[in-house]
């Protein structure tokens, strides 16, 4: 499935008729994200304005709203010097989207014309005759007092909603005894009104369920069960507990000797953070692995060891463990849950932009293969921060193979090793599923 935020963040070349049949097959509905078009009279300049206002967005010109078999009708030529001109008149201060254009196919003169809006390039607020909207609910409307000053003193300071991120690893004592940190995650903004209420506690509780059964918990249980008769224990909110933030944990259950190892934590909470006259507000939702080298011990299947005797990684567990971790942030399920928490609209919420990972002793000790060297002269490197590729739809599975593989790469040229791509080549021959 295509999303939207991610959409909207793509390069322009990347941007086809074909991919534009997908999203309108994806997201049939209008949404605060997404408006159809068949002329530029139909408040596309309202809704313009609104879009960079709120979140960003996209409109598709010479698409019909209307629920028909062929929703690609086309649009004439002209609509592109009326787009323009109508930009120029009647947007203050001054603003042009970003504008593309498509042939409908060779024998029509007819286009498909394509509007992103980008919230950061904006200069807001923009004003529409005198107005100022926002987007809510899937329609213009005009922003209230609040909301007008808000975007005055956001201008210079704020956080675009489409750039999701998560806070970084941060170095503490605890850090030092581990073998293996992971985090991922995003931020995203949210507007007072939803700020103002405490987290749904019915809706943790679905988040709750829904990450014990997620890909990346399925993961994590089937790695420890394959090895020791260990088990990873369900979701639970524990720890720090308040009206704006929750934790919840989940452990590695020793059957052997009845010992609980903690290892995956999600967090989610409402940030605030006063900079001059603005108040940002936004919710954090992230994911965490931490294992212990006792839990190595515990939990590791099919290992392999370096010289030193030190338990490592192998190239196929890391592949399912970032596969996981993609397919938990795809799921329809804990998307809505966070989607409900939030108040941010589902088609809004793009994948996680990095992944931080971190192995205190070392890449190299860590992750073992003897498809794997080491550079001569080059020290052990002990993270990565791994970027997502925009242009990837991890839906896909070709498309999440190769973003997978990258990831890999990257993490060990930055433990100073070669052979990724060797090792690479040899897992999907010899594991064709991945």
């Amino acid at each position: 499935m295509i999303n939207l935020s991610d959409f909207l963040n793509i390069a322009p070349e990347q941007i086809t008729l074909e991919l534009l049949r997908r999203v309108v097959e994806e997201t049939p509905f209008e949404t605060n994200f997404i408006e159809y078009k068949l002329s530029v009279s139909e408040g596309v300049i309202p809704s313009i304005t609104a879009m960079a206002n709120t979140y960003g967005g996209i409109i598709l010109l010479g698409v019909s709203n209307e629920q028909i078999q062929d929703r690609f009708v086309g649009i004439r030529e002209i609509a592109l010097t009326q787009l323009v001109s109508k930009c120029l008149d009647e947007i203050d201060p001054q603003f042009t989207p970003e504008i593309r254009e498509f042939k409908l196919d060779d024998r029509s003169e007819l286009l498909i014309i394509c509007i992103r809006v980008h919230p950061d390039k904006a200069p807001r607020p923009l004003v529409n005759k005198g107005r100022i909207y926002v987007r809510m609910y899937g329609q213009n409307q005009g922003a209230d007092q609040t909301q007008i000053r808000n975007l005055f003193f956001a201008q210079n300071n704020r956080l675009n909603a489409l750039q999701t991120y998560v806070s970084p690893i941060t170095m503490d004592q605890e850090m030092g005894q581990m073998d293996l940190i992971l985090k991922t995650g995003f931020e995203i903004p949210i507007d007072a009104n939803n700020a103002t209420q405490p987290l749904s506690e019915l809706a943790l509780e679905s988040l709750g369920t829904h990450l014990s059964q997620s890909k990346f918990s399925d993961f994590i249980g089937d790695w420890c069960s394959a090895y020791s008769h260990s088990q990873i224990t369900p979701f639970r909110r524990d720890g720090l507990s308040r009206s704006r933030f929750a934790r919840y944990s989940s452990s590695v259950f020793s059957i052997a000797n009845g010992t609980l190892f903690p290892a995956l934590t999600a967090i989610f909470s409402i940030n605030s953070m006063s900079q001059s006259l603005e108040l940002r507000l936004s919710i954090e939702f992230s994911l965490e692995l931490k294992i212990s080298e006792t839990t190595f011990r515990e939990i590791y299947t099919g290992r392999t060891r370096s010289e030193d005797g030190i338990a490592g990684i192998s190239p196929l567990n890391l592949y399912r463990l970032l596969d996981s971790i993609v397919a938990t942030f795809l799921d329809e399920n804990l998307m809505n849950d966070v989607s409900q928490i939030s108040g941010f609209e589902k088609s809004q919420l793009a994948l996680p932009t990095r992944i931080y990972l971190n192995m205190p002793n070392g890449i190299r000790q860590s992750l073992v293969s003897s498809e794997f060297h080491m550079v001569p002269g080059s020290a052990d490197g002990h993270g990565s921060d791994l970027l997502r590729n925009l242009g990837f739809n991890l839906g896909d599975k070709l498309d999440r193979q190769q973003q997978i593989d990258q990831w890999i790469a990257q993490i060990v040229l930055d433990g100073g090793s070669l052979g990724a791509t060797a090792a690479l080549e040899n897992l999907h021959i010899n594991f064709p599923e991945l």
